[in-house]
């Protein structure tokens, strides 16, 4: 168990850098933004969930001082662009695996309940939090990894929140710790969604909301507890989470579930379908259309593509366990070349050593020198709309 240092205390001169009262409580790597590595990108779900209009892309992600720190955002983007000071996975996941939570009222059944700021508390051990989209899917299995049988997300009436906009970061997290269980063979586990409205609702400013929530967490001194003997409370380097280097760890969130994994037995596992809504994924590369251009190396914001030339061939390789499915590499490939696999193995996400996905027999552009495929010619596709050019100028 490794034991955090104790946050900084909020002081009569105002809140403490971990107070998300400021859009500067949440940071920003605008390199890992879909929008900076592919201009070309739709991707705006960032600005699409935050509530307060707070968020621009101009082009690159920028938070203005109307952020209540609600940390939408931060589930929301599918490459991790966004991460909260208050590492929000950690403190949650230090409240329900602590003593007073490992047993809910209902006696027989070992039940967490997750309630939100709007819904009546379900029970004495119910852990309470702002938004329910807040609580992504390393909480929830980490719940389920944690011995609870059922997890229950108990909702005040989302319509009149304003907040709703989180409502299907809610309903994505779970089906996304449903894949986790599934695929990592954790049968018997359920994750649902009830609705109860207080009855009396006193409306809360946001702000003041979320530098309550702020003081409580900031004024906690436990350690984050352990899950099946993975630490969960030792939190990557942000410095390292942004390198491309195999060897950094990847993002946070990714770590974190990587951590579990590690300490979870995958003698049961079973594969997981493919689905856009997932952060995992394995890519498929069409050899016969590829022409070794390199753009899906170039705009992978986390390094899972890796192009390399060789004396007579380019190889592409691929690492799943840094894969978001974020589909860039799709989207910027002009030759329709990458796609994904139907299935993926949660056990992937260990798979630290990168794998061969296309082989391109290779030759060199008598012009430029350019590598490119063999079976594209003997002069690449620049050098040959140049001479095109050229001759019908001279024509």
């Amino acid at each position: 168990m490794i034991q955090q240092p104790a946050p900084e205390p909020v002081t009569s001169e105002g809140p403490s850098r971990f107070a998300l009262t400021r859009g500067s409580d949440i940071s920003v790597s605008p390199g890992l933004c879909q929008k900076v590595r592919f201009r070309q990108s739709t991707c705006q779900k960032c600005v699409e969930i935050c509530p307060e209009t707070a968020i621009s892309l101009d082009p690159e992600p920028r938070i203005s001082d109307l952020c209540s720190g609600c940390g939408l955002c931060v589930l929301a983007c599918p490459t991790e662009v966004f991460e909260s000071k208050l590492y929000p996975d950690g403190y949650f996941l230090n409240l329900l695996t602590s003593p007073s939570y490992r047993h809910d009222d209902t006696g027989e059944e070992r039940k967490l309940s997750i309630y939100c700021r709007r819904a009546k508390r379900p029970s004495t051990h119910a852990v309470g939090v702002p938004c329910l989209g807040t609580v992504g899917e390393n909480v929830l299995f980490g719940a389920a990894l944690a011995g609870f049988e059922k997890v229950v997300l108990v909702r005040g009436r989302c319509e009149g929140c304003h907040l709703k906009p989180a409502e299907h970061l809610m309903r994505r997290s779970i089906r996304r710790a449903e894949a986790l269980a599934k695929g990592t063979g954790l049968d018997g586990v359920s994750f649902t969604t009830v609705e109860r409205e207080k009855e009396r609702h006193r409306p809360v400013g946001r702000r003041e909301m979320f530098e309550g929530f702020a003081k409580k967490i900031t004024t906690s001194a436990r350690t984050i507890a352990s899950i099946e003997g993975a630490t969960v409370g030792e939190s990557v380097p942000r410095e390292a989470a942004l390198s491309r280097d195999p060897g950094a760890g990847g993002s946070p969130g990714r770590a974190l579930l990587r951590r579990f994994l590690h300490a979870r037995p995958l003698d049961g596992a079973r594969p997981v379908a493919y689905d856009r809504d997932l952060p995992w994924a394995r890519v498929r590369v069409d050899e016969d259309r590829c022409t070794a251009c390199g753009t899906c190396d170039a705009v992978c914001p986390t390094g899972a593509i890796h192009v390399d030339s060789e004396s007579e061939s380019v190889i592409l390789s691929f690492r799943p366990s840094a894969c978001t499915n974020c589909s860039l590499c799709r989207d910027a490939c002009a030759e329709d070349a990458i796609g994904f696999e139907a299935e993926f193995w949660i056990a992937d996400l260990l798979q630290e050593e990168a794998e061969v996905v296309a082989t391109i027999t290779s030759c060199w552009c008598t012009i430029c020198g350019d590598v490119i495929p063999a079976g594209m010619g003997e002069v690449c596709p620049t050098c040959e709309r140049r001479q095109v050019s050229a001759a019908h100028l001279k024509g």
